[in-house]
Formats: structure tokens, C-alpha cells, sequence
């Protein structure tokens, strides 16, 4: 019996060895920007003469987003300011596998001037089946990505950042659905899911300060991730 007891012990312990400790540390790992250098992250000197926006564009899982930036749920979709590089921690943390890092990005701006910027991919979807005795697939393609338009509004050494966003956010994986062609082909089509939101929100910084923005929120592979956007203004004079 204690042979039998053994065994079935010894089995527990293989199967936890089974899964390798790197991924468990991977899943467990949070960033919370000990340490972090801003001038070595985003090179200050490697930017154009006078203003900029430093931007970090994500979709990071929304139980490590409302976490980490104190949004409480769907409702609460109003911008935030930050008093650290909070672009930079999101980004590490979509990084270490709790979301994906979309684009990081400088652009130049003169203040009370608007500048669009614009990311996104096409994604290409088994929409339809074509003919009669000879059938050929049809794709069709989405747009996942966003527009923005940026407004930078100065005033006594603080910044009101003015962002007007379009978001077109696709749910992963696509969904797909089994139909008839007749005599009993059978053929599966894509259902994609798209979520096209567009808000306009304005966050005040004070220099060094980070201003966040939520774009979107989406399914991806059985888990709810949020489209976020990170602004900071950084001028020669910081």
C-alpha cells in the first residue's frame, strides 16, 4: 500500500515539474517601474526640436490594466494622469505576457495645434465561398487599429492633452461557422467580431507626467483585453 501511496506521490510531483518554472514566473510576473529610467527608455536626445508626444499604443488583459490603473470595470472608461513613465511599466508588463505591445512611437507637435497619428493591420478572414460546381474561397479583410488626433494646450508649465480616438478593435481568435454548399459539402466561413468605438477625452499633465487613455475593450482567447493609449509631452526644457 505504501508502494501504491508513493507512486501516486511521485506522480503529483512530476506533473507540477511538467510545467516549466520560467512559464509559471512568466505568468505570475508584474512590472511596477522600480528603477526605470525614462532618458534610456525613450533617448531624449533622439527626438525632434521642440515638442513631442511619446506614445505607447497596447492591448493589455484587463484584470492586470484595472489593477494597475485603478479602472473599476467596463463603465469607468475616464483618462488618468500618472506621475511615472506608466507607458513604459504597461509596456513591460504586455511584455511579460499579460498583453501586446502595439507601437511606441514619437511624433512632433506645436501646441494648440492638432496632429493625427494613425496604427493598424490588416487582417484578411475566410468570408464566403463562390461558384457552383467549383467553389473558391472568398477573404474579405478588417481594419484592426486606431486614428487619433493629439491637441496639446499649454499653459503655466502644465499640458491639457486633448485626444480624439477611433478604435476598431478585433476579437481573437475569429470566429467561425460550419454551412452547406450542397451535395453535401460542407465548408467552414469566418464570423469576425469587430468593436468600433470613438471617444474624445482630455487629460492635464504637469511635466514628466503620463496621460492614459482607454480606446477599446476586446476578447482575445477567452480573456477581456483593454486597447490603451499612453501620452507624454516632452519639450526641450523638461
Amino acid at each position: 500500500m505504501r508502494g501504491v501511496c508513493f507512486a501516486v506521490l511521485l506522480c503529483c510531483l512530476i506533473g507540477c515539474a511538467a510545467v516549466p518554472e520560467s512559464e509559471r514566473q512568466h505568468e505570475e510576473m508584474r512590472y511596477a517601474g522600480e528603477g526605470l529610467d525614462y532618458g534610456v527608455s525613450r533617448p531624449l536626445d533622439e527626438r525632434p526640436d521642440g515638442m513631442n508626444l511619446d506614445l505607447t499604443l497596447l492591448d493589455l488583459d484587463a484584470e492586470v490594466a484595472e489593477g494597475m490603473l485603478y479602472i473599476e470595470g467596463h463603465t469607468d472608461i475616464s483618462p488618468r494622469a500618472f506621475n511615472n513613465a506608466m507607458g513604459e511599466v504597461a509596456a513591460v508588463n504586455a511584455a511579460y505576457g499579460h498583453g501586446d505591445l502595439l507601437a511606441r512611437e514619437t511624433i512632433a507637435i506645436e501646441p494648440n495645434k492638432t496632429v493625427r497619428w494613425q496604427w493598424g493591420v490588416d487582417v484578411p478572414y475566410l468570408q464566403d465561398w463562390d461558384g457552383e460546381a467549383d467553389w473558391s474561397p472568398v477573404f474579405g479583410s478588417l481594419k484592426n487599429g486606431v486614428s487619433c488626433e493629439f491637441e496639446v494646450q499649454s499653459m503655466k508649465g502644465a499640458h491639457s492633452v486633448i485626444a480624439r480616438t477611433a478604435a476598431s478593435h478585433l476579437a481573437q481568435p475569429i470566429d467561425s461557422l460550419t454551412t452547406s454548399l450542397g451535395e453535401g459539402l460542407r465548408v467552414q466561413v469566418q464570423l469576425p467580431e469587430l468593436s468600433m468605438m470613438e471617444r474624445a477625452a482630455t487629460e492635464s499633465v504637469n511635466p514628466g507626467e503620463t496621460a492614459m487613455f482607454q480606446l477599446s475593450r476586446a476578447n482575445h482567447h477567452g480573456r477581456e483585453r483593454i486597447r490603451l493609449l499612453f501620452v507624454r509631452v516632452v519639450t526641450l526644457d523638461e
